[in-house]
């Protein structure tokens, strides 16, 4: 229902086509589009495609000639993916707080919608006008097919893969128009999370091709297609193997990017304030499921590419695995550490579309309950923390047992054991700096940022000391010598 007849799409869809403005966008995105590809064409076969016979007329060299038809499908989809990682997230990111500054949320919220409705509503009406600007492109993709530079089928798999990630990065603009307050910033705050999940996925994507041969193979393959740059890679649109059954990159990837559309879309629910704040339990379901999933198949992907299913290679475990097991650990705590702010400060600052939290926190007098870890609540935020950390510690023993024996996985558990201590005292350490940055900051984002910096310098002074105390010669690491 919320997908085929919500309202809130037609109504979107009738306010952006009427008038004449969406058909000048689309005038000028077609115009932009055709000189790029008669540009692409030009570069792509002005020079250098054969050599002078006796004549002096040119002789085309075939493979020559297709080659640098591959390089026109390159130019043609490498510029239709730049154009969608810029409009997607534009068509999202004032969706909400648009509707706020014109005083026409209210009446939303009246509607018999709930908050989920409403915001699939405007993720699928702002989709459906990305998808017709993807149609519109078609005559440039189809002189590719029609030059010999790729296959209908190429062209089919790479429109399903642009649009799967079009979802994504208009799902991450919706979630930004509902947290923050004004047009500007929802857009300045979406095109600086697209860069960062572009730079991500783009990294997966560096990790895939430098594990080895069949390493395009691995399930990391799948979430690198969802940056749309690297969806237009051929190599990439074939199948991973899991669990013994070939399963195909475009499916793998389609799947991950509904986890993640759900995860964006819950977090942008729960963002609405009183009008869905219902759904912060099942918000923190859905991050430690993608956390644990996110960490098996990172995991499993590298044992796959790089290290043999048998025994007697497997390295030392006292001082090679288990070196790599810390490390991986310390890792995962820095990746966790940017999103720790909004953990642990407590919810207790001017926050307008958090007023209900803000009156549940004041009642929220204890500091640590493990049954409220899935509530959004301070006492349960360091539990939910430990919940995190055991999810990675389970994730990664699921990748390695599944791969060496579950007895492989016991000659890591002292390692595992001191990485979770270790982390666990540095969790508490970030849990006591954020209370104490909620107590003198009263606003809730300024605590936040204080809570992060201060841990930041906290991390930064034995550095400081390893530079001021460490040996000048070079011949013993300033680590050890610490």
């Amino acid at each position: 229902m919320a997908l085929i007849e919500n309202p809130v799409v037609v109504r979107d869809l009738r306010a952006q086509m009427r008038g004449t403005k969406s058909y000048w966008f689309q005038g000028v995105y077609l115009l932009l589009l055709g000189i790029l590809a008669v540009a692409g064409y030009a570069q792509a076969t002005g020079q250098g495609l054969g050599s002078l016979h006796s004549g002096g007329h040119p002789v085309i060299n075939i493979v020559d000639a297709q080659g640098r038809l591959e390089s026109l499908y390159y130019f043609v989809f490498g510029t239709l993916a730049v154009l969608i990682c810029l409009i997607a997230p534009a068509l999202t990111a004032s969706s909400i707080v648009g509707e706020r500054q014109r005083l026409s949320f209210d009446l939303l919220v009246t509607t018999p919608l709930k908050a989920s409705e409403l915001l699939v509503g405007k993720l699928v009406s702002s989709v459906a006008f990305l998808g017709l600007l993807i149609v519109l492109s078609l005559p440039a993709a189809a002189l590719c097919v029609l030059l010999g530079g790729a296959t209908l089928g190429d062209l089919f798999r790479i429109y399903v893969q642009l649009v799967v990630d079009g979802l994504v990065l208009a799902s991450i603009g919706l979630f930004f128009s509902c947290a923050v307050k004004t047009n500007l910033l929802a857009v300045v705050w979406s095109y600086a999370a697209v860069v960062v999940y572009l730079g991500v996925t783009y990294g997966l994507f560096a990790m895939t091709t430098s594990f080895g041969p069949g390493a395009a193979t691995t399930p990391l393959s799948a979430l690198a297609l969802l940056n749309p740059v690297v969806a237009i890679v051929p190599v990439l649109h074939s199948s991973f193997s899991m669990g013994g059954l070939a399963i195909p990159t475009l499916l793998g990837s389609a799947v991950a990017a509904f986890f993640l559309i759900r995860v964006l879309v819950t977090a942008a629910t729960y963002r609405l304030g009183t009008y869905g704040v219902n759904s912060a339990t099942s918000l923190r379901r859905q991050v430690v499921g993608l956390v644990g999933v996110g960490t098996y198949l990172i995991i499993a992907s590298f044992l796959h590419a790089n290290m043999p299913e048998n025994g007697t290679d497997i390295p030392n475990v006292g001082a090679g695995f288990g070196s790599a097991t810390v490390f991986f650990m310390i890792i995962a705590f820095v990746g966790l550490a940017p999103f720790l702010p909004a953990l642990f400060v407590p919810v207790s600052g001017d926050e307008d579309s958090m007023g209900v939290l803000r009156q549940s926190a004041q009642t929220d007098t204890a500091t640590f309950r493990p049954m409220r870890a899935l509530l959004p609540l301070h006492s349960g935020a360091l539990p939910y923390y430990g919940l995190l950390l055991l999810t990675v510690v389970g994730g990664f023993s699921a990748a390695v047992g599944t791969r060496f024996g579950w007895a492989f996985v016991g000659a890591l558990v002292p390692y595992l054991l001191v990485s979770l201590a270790y982390l666990s005292g540095l969790g508490f350490l970030f849990w006591q700096i954020s209370r104490v940055s909620g107590t003198l900051v009263r606003a809730v984002s300024g605590a936040r940022g204080m809570a992060f910096g201060l841990f930041g310098l906290v991390c930064a002074i034995p550095l400081m000391c390893m530079a001021l105390t460490g040996p000048s010669n070079g011949s013993q690491s300033n680590l050890l010598y610490f």
